[in-house]
């Protein structure tokens, strides 16, 4: 697999991922805990994840994807 395959790749994981976020958080009874736990295991990712160096893209591309489904939820909660 070349580096362009490999990306391709990465980006159907992580859109298969981000419809299963989307389905779990459309779909859960205990909204406010899910909503409470995604917010800490983003802070605890993003403190294991920061001391990395030259991973500004990766931390780029972790916070961009925490901050939709932080506002999906905060969506689903005002609902």
């Amino acid at each position: 697999m070349n580096d362009s395959q490999r990306l391709r790749f990465l980006a159907g994981e992580v859109a298969a991922l981000r419809a299963f976020a989307f389905a779990v958080i459309s779909t859960t009874p205990e909204l406010q805990k899910l909503s409470d736990e995604f917010h800490r295991q983003c802070e605890m990712q993003l403190a294991l994840s920061t001391p990395e160096p030259g991973s500004e893209a990766y931390l780029d591309g972790q916070r961009q994807t925490a901050d939709e489904l932080k506002a999906y939820l905060a969506n689903k909660l005002a609902e």
